[in-house]
């Protein structure tokens, strides 16, 4: 029986293995290729590259590995990448992001490093764009804000650095940011509250510091909450403190307090006003330690200079009489 007018293949959850034969890509008039949950092992074919009626390509679940063959990036209708849970390595992909009309890429789960590519922000009908656990590096590239109809960022578990972008904040759809365990530093930014539509926010195990910004209170749909695992300071927001009732979703920050954890916030101020007094105190000491050290040396090398005067005059005045002895035995010099 011919295949060549199929236009769905959905294989998932069953129990086949083995590799998937590159014959798949004599299928022209495939549009949907689903064979997640399964055992499928080996690379990714580039035969799927003469596939270009897929719209969707699910091969999540599996033991793919390897690097993805880079002619999967001009298949043009190409709307859903579904590519986690596997063991696919190298860099993450750039040449998606010449795919405009895609709104699903999840690659989460897998081996992939480097950076995220900047061209992501030309996705601007992208919806769902998930790298969480994987091996990337690297800052969250501002562009992403410009995905405007973007709904759900999941970039945890990776070793990204640097601050979270303000241009964030444009994504106004966002209603997932999750940026958990990487090594993002700076302070949260207050732009996050324009995110009306946000209703979980994860920024746990990071190395955050500063306060939570009041204005987060303002994100009407706000449950899933979290910031522990950082160094952020001061108190939490009454509202914010009342409507998260977690004191799990803020803890392993050893200088913030308020509702819903135990420390009081008096005990909270006390202890850095403590510390405050006690750097005070250390930098009088030494200065005054410093000065004491410059007077002592002003005052050697002053004593120093006046007993090199006195040695002076001294010798000269020895001089000048051992010249008197000499004109009055030899009388005045004549010539």
């Amino acid at each position: 029986m011919g295949l060549g007018n199929l236009t769905t293949l959905d294989l998932s959850r069953n129990k086949f293995s083995g590799e998937v034969g590159i014959t798949i890509g004599n299928l022209s008039q495939l549009m949907v290729l689903n064979l997640s949950g399964n055992g499928f092992s080996g690379r990714v074919p580039s035969s799927l590259a003469g596939l270009f009626r897929l719209t969707t390509i699910d091969l999540s679940k599996q033991n793919f590995s390897g690097e993805l063959p880079f002619e999967l990036s001009g298949l043009p209708n190409l709307q859903v990448i579904a590519l986690q849970e596997n063991s696919l390595s190298g860099d993450v992909p750039e040449g998606f992001s010449s795919l405009m009309g895609l709104h699903y890429l999840n690659l989460s789960s897998n081996a992939f490093s480097g950076h995220i590519p900047e061209n992501y922000g030309f996705l601007r009908s992208l919806v769902v764009l998930s790298l969480a656990d994987n091996h990337i590096s690297g800052v969250i590239p501002p562009e992403l804000g410009n995905c405007s109809d973007l709904q759900e960022l999941d970039l945890g578990n990776n070793n990204l650095t640097g601050e979270i972008p303000e241009e964030i904040s444009k994504c106004s759809s966002l209603t997932a940011l999750l940026l958990e365990s990487n090594h993002l530093s700076g302070s949260i930014p207050v732009s996050l509250s324009e995110l009306s539509n946000l209703t979980t926010l994860d920024l746990s195990n990071n190395n955050l510091s500063g306060e939570i910004p009041g204005n987060l209170t303002l994100i009407p749909g706000l449950v899933n909450f979290n910031v522990s695992m950082n160094n952020l300071d001061g108190k939490i927001p009454e509202l914010l403190g009342s409507r998260i009732n977690n004191p799990s979703a803020f803890g392993g920050n050893k200088n913030l307090c308020g509702r819903p954890l135990d420390r009081k916030c008096d005990d909270v101020g006390t202890k850095s006003d403590n510390k405050k007094r006690l750097i005070l105190m250390i930098v009088i000491i030494a200065s005054g330690a410093c000065l004491l050290a410059l007077c002592c040396c002003f005052y050697i090398f002053s004593l120093f200079r006046w007993r090199k005067k006195l040695k002076q005059r001294h010798l000269e005045r020895r001089t000048g009489v051992q010249q008197g002895k000499l004109r009055g035995q030899w009388g005045p010099w004549k010539l």
